[in-house]
């Protein structure tokens, strides 16, 4: 080949006009073109890797184009987004819609996974095995640090699909899992929202769930964005805890309890937890999790530590486990 352009592109100098139009000559001349033209197109495609941002996103949506393109840019070229709650807010408040707002925070989750960490911070637990990845993190305000687990997950109903992104994080007092829903077709797919009663007077999602094939149903925490539903787990809460802080603990914590469909303890030790998520299109599609899963247990292990350590005030008692 490398011969060949170079007779290609010596020819018109070297050779008379009869060698011009041989066979070799032509089809060298037609190898070459064909070489430039996937030059060409390589190139194009290279400069059209934009790495995108949160105001790159404000700004096509400002520009009125579709959820759908927005959605397909975010996915196809990297980008270096903020995916924290206030900036997420920031995007909604600017009129991103929640299905882009969404797909903003699942590349973000991505990039992270998928971008070696500075020297000195610490990389993702994560094995191929598992669809869980640990993240740690610190606030830069506080300088408070905190953990979080996270996975994607197919979301099949009726022959339409989306994806769920799990959160699961913990505090001293519970466990957290946030689901987060994106259709792949419908920009306007939501949770079906329950109207608000005297316990929760903001519209919320209610689920059903099982344990290990023990059923129940439980509300979701309120969220600002209606694909965004999060289930607590607390766990059960000491005599001692109750004593010291009748109000803050005994009172709001019984009635945070009424909430809690199960404890954490009780995920766990779970081998399969099933969440029927409904959407306002009639749709029940449902996430699984797999608590026995390698990289899911190393999170619940970090949140049994957690639960174990002293709240805040000196004079008040350890909580116990569970």
């Amino acid at each position: 080949m490398p011969l060949c352009l170079s007779q290609c592109l010596c020819l018109p100098w070297v050779k008379n006009s009869r060698q011009h139009r041989s066979p070799r000559s032509l089809r060298c001349w037609s190898r070459l073109a064909a070489f430039l033209i996937v030059l060409i197109t390589c190139a194009a495609g290279v400069a059209a890797q934009e790495v995108l941002t949160n105001e790159t996103v404000i700004n096509m949506s400002k520009a009125h184009l579709g959820d759908k393109l927005i959605v397909e840019m975010i996915e196809n070229n990297p980008g270096n987004y903020v995916a924290s709650s206030r900036a997420l807010i920031a995007l909604k408040q600017q009129g991103v819609s929640d299905t882009v707002i969404a797909a903003v925070k699942a590349k973000a989750v991505i990039e992270r996974e998928t971008v070696p960490s500075p020297v000195g911070e610490e990389t993702p637990q994560y094995k191929a095995a598992s669809p869980w990845a640990i993240h740690d993190k610190k606030d830069q305000i506080s300088g408070e640090s905190d953990f979080e687990a996270i996975m994607n997950q197919s979301a099949e109903s009726n022959g339409r699909s989306g994806v769920f992104q799990v959160t699961a994080g913990c505090d001293p007092y519970g466990v957290t899992l946030k689901i987060l829903y994106t259709s792949r077709t419908n920009k306007n797919a939501a949770y079906k929202m329950s109207p608000g009663n005297w316990m929760m007077n903001s519209p919320h999602v209610v689920m059903r769930l099982s344990i290990d094939g023990q059923t129940g149903s439980a509300p979701s925490m309120t969220s600002d964005f209606n694909n965004e539903a999060t289930l607590w787990f607390q766990r059960e809460l000491s005599e001692q805890e109750k004593t010291a802080n009748p109000i803050g603990v005994g009172i709001l914590g019984s009635l945070s309890g009424m909430m809690s469909p199960a404890t954490p303890a009780q995920v766990f030790a779970g081998r399969l937890i099933k969440i029927e998520m409904p959407l306002n299109n009639g749709d029940l599609p449902i996430v699984e999790i797999h608590p026995q899963d390698a990289v899911f247990r190393k999170f619940a292990a970090r949140c049994v530590s957690r639960f174990n350590v002293r709240p805040a005030g000196k004079d008040q008692p350890r909580p116990t486990l569970y």
